[in-house]
């Protein structure tokens, strides 16, 4: 068992200059269903399924920069960027630096409702680690209560196997996974 397995949905976000070409090709072409659109004064974003357990985000760049503000405090991504949904994401960072990548941004409290944090894994992929706001059912995604103000909040460390043991025990209990669809393009 791989501590990846802690991963409840993988994001894939293409930061993509014609945004509505982009849009209609995914889209109108190739069909996929969208999870969730939104045009504000930020920038334009749609969520697209790929699957069961992927999504496809497209960004302009406006609503790029803006995420990254709100992450990490300055534009640092690329043109594609990772996020990752898992139950704890104070622990995954952790994993992830200990695994050798740079800690961009402490997990911290978003706007839209999620808590994340920001990566670059030693070849430079920027990842986004998040934690929906909630299970779909109210209960907190973590099992601190809520959610942690700063690291080490809890007074404990979480090993590797831990997280993979929560993950193993939150996919089989059957949540529904459309319940990060409605947290996404919180962004």
């Amino acid at each position: 068992m791989s501590v990846l397995d802690a991963i409840h949905k993988v994001r894939l976000v293409l930061t993509v200059e014609r945004f509505d070409e982009a849009v209609q090709f995914y889209r109108g072409r190739l069909g996929l269903p969208v999870v969730e659109e939104r045009q504000r004064a930020e920038g334009s974003g749609i969520i697209l399924a790929l699957g069961p357990h992927t999504t496809l985000e497209l960004f302009d760049a406006s609503q790029a920069d803006f995420v990254d503000q709100r992450e990490v405090g300055r534009r640092v991504s690329g043109p594609v960027r990772l996020a990752l949904s898992v139950q704890d994401a104070q622990a995954m960072a952790g994993v992830f630096q200990q695994a050798g990548a740079q800690l961009l941004s402490l997990p911290k409290p978003m706007p839209w409702g999620d808590y994340n944090a920001r990566v670059a894994t030693p070849d430079g992929m920027q990842v986004t680690i998040y934690q929906a706001a909630t299970a779909g059912d109210d209960e907190p995604r973590n099992n601190h209560g809520a959610f942690p103000t700063s690291p080490g909040r809890s007074g404990h460390s979480v090993s590797i196997r831990d997280l993979m043991n929560r993950g193993k025990r939150h996919c089989c209990e059957g949540e529904a996974d459309d319940r990060t669809a409605a947290s996404f393009l919180h962004y």
